[in-house]
Order: structure tokens, then sequence, then C-alpha cells
């Protein structure tokens, strides 16, 4: 690619969504005009096979373009916010796996593994998983000037099978308004929310000008919301 820059933003599995905000900013601010925002996930170089979480992921890879539309359509409002004492729930972590039964010799089969480091953070996670991405979602709103009825399509990400459905129901969105692949897919980790959209549009269940909202949840802790669609004259 010739005459483009080229940099990274990183915030766990809310990273695709977090890329979309700073590439909005951006495009709108001036600064560039078109950006290609680009992520991917290997789990499978990482996954510590020994645990029934190994069967929950999946590798992918997502890309979009982010630039100006003559139409009004777009990015509206967005918000985020990170909790640092829950930055060791999970990380990156150098051993064997966890239910690996070793011999007095051979090897220890030591690796770089997603683990479930701290047990008291995990379990903040959860508590206030519901309660974490609706308070992002409400700001995202309320600059926005929507009400969650104004809203054609939730897409968020799919870190375990009960996630999005618990994030729909504290959010208020009907059923037929929210779409994922968990089934398919399992957790694709930062592909999980763009591969959501992507379906949604490529099934019809969304259309141009349609009101989204874009959201995820990061490890470390994070959760960002964008909304997305067409401005109204009160945004103009």
């Amino acid at each position: 690619m010739k005459n483009a820059g080229a940099y990274g933003v990183d915030t766990c599995c809310s990273s695709f969504v977090t890329m979309t905000e700073v590439a909005a900013s951006l495009v709108q601010s001036g600064a560039k005009k078109k950006i290609l925002v680009v992520s991917s996930f290997i789990d499978s170089h990482v996954l510590d096979r020994s645990t029934h979480f190994s069967v929950d992921t999946g590798d992918a890879a997502v890309a979009a373009i982010v630039t100006l539309t003559p139409d009004a359509k777009g990015y509206l409002a967005s918000h985020s916010l990170s909790h640092g004492s829950r930055h060791d729930g999970i990380i990156y972590q150098r051993r064997s796996p966890l239910l690996l039964k070793r011999l007095d010799s051979g090897p220890d089969y030591s690796q770089m593994f997603t683990t479930f480091y701290n047990p008291a953070a995990n379990k903040e996670i959860a508590k206030n998983a519901a309660s974490d991405l609706k308070f992002v979602v409400d700001k995202s709103l309320e600059k926005a000037g929507l009400k969650v009825s104004d809203i054609n399509l939730l897409a968020t990400h799919q870190p375990v099978v009960w996630a999005g459905e618990v994030w729909r129901e504290s959010i208020g969105v009907p059923p037929n308004r929210f779409h994922q692949t968990f089934e398919k897919y399992a957790n694709i980790a930062t592909c999980s929310a763009a591969v959501n959209l992507l379906e949604s549009i490529e099934l019809g269940l969304v259309a141009s000008g349609d009101k989204v909202i874009f959201a995820s949840s990061g490890a470390g802790e994070n959760h960002i919301s964008i909304i997305m669609g067409t401005k109204s004259s009160a945004h103009q």
C-alpha cells in the first residue's frame, strides 16, 4: 500500500470495535480519508486443548473500510469504559496444559496459553457482564439522542454461549433485532462483533441507514459501544 501509514490499536476482544471508533473519529476530523481496519485472532496458537473452554473458541479474520459517505450515514456516537482492577482476570501465561498428567521424565508441553488467572477478577467480570455493557450502550444512545426502541440491530461480541442473550435482555433489544453466530463459530474474539454485523447485513436483517448498536467487551477489562446509522435532522 503506497501512501498509507499503519499502526495497531489493541483492547483485546473489543479491538475491532475500538478501531472502528478511532477510524471514524480520524475520518470525521479530516485527518484521514479512507481507513482499512483489519483484525485477526489465531486462538489455536494459544489454546489449552486439555480444558473444556477449548471447544468454544475459533480462528477468524475480518476487515472493513471506513470513509465519509455523502448521505450522512455512519458513526453517530460511542462510549467506552475500562476496569483496570480486573486486568489479570484473563492473561497469556507460559505454563503446562492444566490437565497434563506428567511422568517423572519427558516434556511438560509448556507454551503461552490463554489463562483464567485471577479467580476473583473473573468473578467480577461475570457478575458485572450485563451491567457493564448496558452502561456503555446507554451512554452512547444518550449521546446520539436515541432510545433502544430506535435501534434496528444489536451486534455484539460472543465470549461465552450465554453472553449475547444476557446483553440483549439487559439492554432491552427484542430477539428479532439481534444476531449472533456462537453455534457456528464460537468465540472468535476480536472478530465476533464484526462477523455478527456482516452476517446480519448479508441476511437482510439490517439495511443501509438502519440504526445499529455495535458493542463488545474485552479482557482487561473494558467495554465499548458505537451507534451507527442515518443522522436525523437533530444531528445535522
